[in-house]
């Protein structure tokens, strides 16, 4: 997506600049800063691929499907450092 129309979409900022507002901030469950910023990212830049998209809904849906193993991987994934920070 270009730069104007992705301002305009207030994708991951609105207009004034702030998160709060933006399609990110009414999205984001994430509960990690390194989910969040890949979710910014892949907001920014969706996939064009099907096979992907595909790959990631089958994803999204076995998480969806099964409720303990989400909460379990989000149990996990809280008590995770934030490695890519930290390697930063």
């Amino acid at each position: 997506i270009d730069p104007a129309p992705r301002a305009n979409l207030e994708l991951t900022r609105t207009l004034g600049g702030e998160r709060r507002g933006s399609l990110l901030d009414a999205i984001d469950l994430t509960v990690t800063a390194a989910g969040s910023r890949l979710l910014a990212q892949r907001l920014a830049a969706p996939l064009t691929d099907t096979a992907t998209i595909a790959h990631r809904l089958d994803a999204v849906s076995a998480f969806v499907a099964d409720t303990a193993a989400r909460d379990d991987l989000r149990a996990v994934l809280r008590a995770a450092p934030d490695l890519s920070r930290a390697l930063a």
